[in-house]
């Protein structure tokens, strides 16, 4: 997290990796891709107990750089699996409603056992917001405690798979069913 080319310190500070990043101007490139990421990290890992895998989650509205807790957590967590993310608050220019800097807006998310990070913005997301969150089911819409893009599009990705989880659940149900007759 700390030392390496592609540390989250590194990253903050200097951002040249954009991978994927395909605008249609180079204004809007200029705008979307900051050098400098200041507005908050997180670091998401996983830890297996006996029972179950488990999600930890420590988030800072300080720069990756200059947080001494990042430095003493990094001495200490040994994961199989570590998200790291770096924020650059949306530019108010690009859309107004859109995650201020506050501890709540960084990322990663987490609920039960699910992390979630992104990175980039939901185009024209204070048009789609309501429409979004019509669609979440209830459990999902209430864990929104930011006011980001991605925090909202975790909520709808929890409400699809649980949905999609439900049916599953159903058919194998009907499937025993169906073999017990």
């Amino acid at each position: 997290l700390n030392f390496p080319e592609n540390s989250i310190i590194n990253q903050a500070k200097d951002a040249k990796y954009t991978p994927g990043c395909i605008y249609e101007s180079s204004q809007i490139a200029e705008k979307r891709n900051c050098r400098v990421n200041a507005d908050g990290f997180g670091v998401a890992w996983y830890t297996e107990d006996e029972e179950e895998l488990t999600s930890c989650v420590f988030r800072s509205t300080m720069p990756s750089w200059g947080d001494v807790n990042l430095a003493e957590i990094s001495k200490h967590v040994k994961s199989p699996a570590v998200f790291a993310h770096v924020r650059a608050m949306t530019s108010p220019s690009i859309d107004p409603l859109v995650g201020s800097v506050s501890i709540q807006n960084c990322h990663p998310f987490k609920w039960n056992s699910f992390t979630f990070m992104h990175n980039g913005g939901i185009a024209h997301f204070s048009k789609i917001k309501r429409k979004l969150q019509a669609m979440m089911k209830n459990e999902f819409y209430d864990m929104i405690a930011g006011s980001t893009d991605s925090e909202n599009i975790f909520a709808v990705f929890l409400t699809i798979l649980h949905r999609n989880l439900s049916k599953v659940k159903k058919q194998q149900q009907q499937q025993q069913q169906q073999q017990q007759q």
